[in-house]
């Protein structure tokens, strides 16, 4: 989205500007367009998953101590699961 509008951008100075206005535009936009690619590559490289390495949701449902309760209370048929975790 970002490098299609400037790029936009660039056709656009070219189409209603003077020449060495249009020249001078087009430097700004090409170096802010390089420097947008460059920091999503750095971004992607930083974050990057190799495949394998994926975590799911049901791996971190499976740590939840809320979930353990739900799964304690299904085996036990009581009828709220934070029943006596409360002091009253």
């Amino acid at each position: 989205g970002v490098l299609s509008t400037l790029g936009c951008m660039f056709a656009a100075a070219w189409v209603l500007m003077e020449e060495s206005i249009a020249m001078c535009a087009s430097v700004f936009l090409l170096t802010t367009m390089y420097m947008v690619g460059s920091e999503a590559r750095r971004i992607r490289n930083r974050f990057y998953v190799p495949p394998g390495e994926e975590v799911s949701f049901n791996e971190f449902k499976r740590i939840d101590p809320a979930d353990e309760i739900a799964r304690k209370t299904l085996r036990t048929g009581s009828a709220s699961p934070f029943k006596g975790l409360r002091d009253e």
